[in-house]
């Protein structure tokens, strides 16, 4: 299952999001993460890190027009930016996915014999289509843009 990252923003895009060309751009950032597709542009300062203890609070930066763009893969970004305390926000997603990643489980090597009988059991629930019912479940349809809140 990919990890995707996207980068996000309060006004829609009108092209693929491409780091050099949005040059001074504040990006929000989660603290101590390394973000390999931007780094080369934070060391060069063509991008600026703005970092934050959480992506909730990412996401209440962005709202509040403190920075440009928050990086964040798509699974958190609905699971936050979708929520009620966001509903007087308008997101809107990057058309290009930033970076993405296959999803892995890392072990310590004295569990070996667990990670055997975890694979066993992924693959059972990816090869039931569980997986793909839970993701569903738990992401629903939510899309970018979303407001939650009516104007009433």
């Amino acid at each position: 299952m990919p990890h995707n990252s996207f980068m996000y923003a309060t006004k829609p895009y009108s092209q693929p999001f491409i780091p050099s060309q949005n040059k001074n751009a504040l990006i929000c950032t989660r603290n101590s993460y390394i973000y390999p597709v931007l780094q080369e542009y934070f060391d060069s300062h063509s991008l600026v890190r703005m970092d934050s203890s959480t992506q909730t609070t990412m996401a209440l930066m962005l709202a509040k027009g403190r920075c440009d763009f928050a990086i964040m893969s798509d699974h958190n970004a609905k699971a936050i930016m979708t929520t009620s305390k966001f509903c007087n926000s308008e997101f809107y997603q990057s058309p290009n996915a930033i970076s993405s990643v296959d999803v892995l489980f890392v072990i310590r090597k004295e569990l070996r014999n667990a990670k055997k009988q975890i694979d066993e059991q992924l693959k059972t629930f990816i090869n039931s289509g569980e997986r793909d019912k839970s993701v569903q479940h738990h992401m629903g349809g939510k899309i970018f843009p979303k407001r939650l809140c009516s104007d009433a």
